[in-house]
């Protein structure tokens, strides 16, 4: 267990902390390029796509938005991501994102998130 490619993760995070200024108006496309960047290149011996998707959530509560599907439930679409030579696009991935999203608008749906998806 632990770090395959410490080398490529040192750069996916860059390239993903890079894109949150060219993003920055676009919390969907940010959380698409996490998953590609994170699931796709495999710089974990296991846990890729989980971290993938923890990430892209972070990404998507910074910008004031949670991920409303359970892991479980987003595991076969993040698998599809994750495949070699995946032909997911950018595009389904920043839709299927938004698509699974809600905008946190008051504090009591931050805290029923917090209550109840934090660690799914």
């Amino acid at each position: 267990m632990g770090i395959r490619d410490e080398g490529g993760l040192y750069q996916s995070v860059y390239k993903i902390l890079k894109s949150r200024i060219k993003y920055a108006n676009d919390p969907f496309s940010l959380a698409a390029f996490v998953y590609q960047e994170i699931a796709r290149k495999h710089h974990f011996v296991d846990g890729n796509k989980r971290t993938a998707h923890v990430y892209a959530k972070l990404m998507l509560y910074l910008s004031g938005y949670v991920f409303k599907l359970e892991y479980k439930l987003a595991t076969l679409f993040i698998m599809k991501i994750a495949e070699h030579n995946s032909q997911v696009t950018f595009q389904e991935i920043k839709e299927w994102a938004e698509k699974n999203s809600k905008k946190i608008e008051s504090y009591e749906d931050l805290a029923n998130y917090l209550n109840t998806k934090l660690f799914t």
